[in-house]
Order: structure tokens, then C-alpha cells, then sequence
């Protein structure tokens, strides 16, 4: 499930959609969520949830899926804007030792972290936000009936090459491009899929 805005997902899917989804998963199957496509999969969303400021965007949404139990809180890093890539960074994680490599840095852009209290023997972390006062997850495995949901805040999916030439001149991207190693992200990208079996 792609990045974007997990209340349009919400608003479209609910009923019919998410019964779907939530049987093929319980069935066996997977379901891989990326920024909007992790909080779709939470229990709860929490966008902003304190800000007083009425130019921002408060979103506090029941979800259906409810892959991870508890909510999903975002965005982990501020500020965040809307529809542009001003607000995005390099955010470091630390992942659990299953993977190769135990650090890195990886395109993050609005997206939330997994509230910790809401754990349960279901939930296993894969990564946690290295740089934020706390370290919150950024990456769970939820497991679901006989399947699981990946959910992650950070985008490994991204190449910053190519998000480079389709903004050519932009300065912050091409900082980011300088701080995000393309190999690392899509090696934890393909780390994710062989998590579903997959031949990757």
C-alpha cells in the first residue's frame, strides 16, 4: 500500500475494501505499507494530533485494518508540508540484527512511528528511529491470522536519483541525495519482500 494520505485510503476502501484485505491477510497473505500506507494499517492515526496551529491539518481517524493494535503517530519528524518534499530528510534508523547492515540513512517524508505501549507478542520491530529524542519505531511486522503486515514509516522504495531528475535544481534534494545511500534503501527494500517469502 503506497504512500499518500491514509484518509482518502479510508475513505474509499472502508466496508468491502478493507474486509478484503483484512481476509486475505488473516488468509495467509501480506500487506506491505509505506507513510500513508502504514497509518492505513494502524488501529488508530494521530497526524498532528496537539497542535494548536489551524493552518496544520489534525488528524485523529479510527482505521479498520487495524494491523498494528494501537496508533500510528506522526509525523515523527517535524515540520512537515503538505503536497512538497520541503519537510523531507535523511532520517537514520538502527534495525534489528536480522539485516546486514545496522544503520543507515533513508528518505523519510511526513510519515509516523508505531506507539509503543500498543506492543504485543504479534508485534516485532525491524527499525527504530535513531535520531529522534526517543526511539520510536519506524518499521513493525505485525502478524495476522495466518499472514502479516510490514508497515513503515520511512521509504526505502525511494530512489533519490531519480527524484533528483524530477526536480532538477532543487538544492534539497540533492542534500538528500548526498546523505541516502541508493544500495542501502533498496537492500532493506528487498529485505522487506523476502519477509513475505517472496524470490526477490
Amino acid at each position: 500500500m503506497p504512500g499518500g494520505r491514509a484518509t482518502p485510503y479510508r475513505n474509499k476502501l472502508d466496508g468491502l475494501g478493507t474486509d478484503n484485505i483484512k481476509q486475505y491477510v488473516e488468509n495467509g497473505g501480506g500487506y506491505l505499507g509505506f507513510g500513508g500506507g502504514a497509518y492505513f494499517g494502524g488501529k488508530e492515526v494521530m497526524f498532528y494530533p496537539d497542535n494548536p496551529d489551524p493552518q496544520i491539518r489534525r488528524i485523529v481517524k479510527d482505521m479498520k485494518l487495524g494491523f498494528f493494535p494501537g496508533a500510528v503517530i506522526g509525523p515523527a519528524y517535524e515540520p512537515y508540508y503538505y503536497d512538497s518534499l520541503e519537510g523531507a530528510r535523511a532520517a537514520k534508523i538502527k534495525l534489528t540484527s536480522e539485516f546486514s547492515i545496522s544503520s543507515m540513512k533513508i528518505f523519510h517524508n511526513g510519515g509516523g512511528y508505531f506507539d509503543s505501549s500498543s506492543f504485543s507478542p504479534e508485534i516485532d520491530v525491524i527499525a527504530w528511529y535513531d535520531d529522534l529524542t526517543e526511539n520510536h519505531p519506524a518499521i513493525v511486522e505485525c502478524h495476522f491470522g495466518n499472514g502479516k503486515a510490514i508497515l513503515s514509516g520511512v521509504r526505502p522504495e525511494y530512489n533519490l536519483k531519480m527524484l533528483e531528475a524530477q526536480n532538477p535544481g532543487n538544492r534539497h534534494v540533492s542534500s538528500l541525495k548526498r546523505s541516502i545511500s541508493n544500495s542501502h534503501s533498496f537492500e532493506l527494500f528487498k529485505f522487506l519482500l523476502r519477509k513475505f517469502q517472496l524470490v526477490v
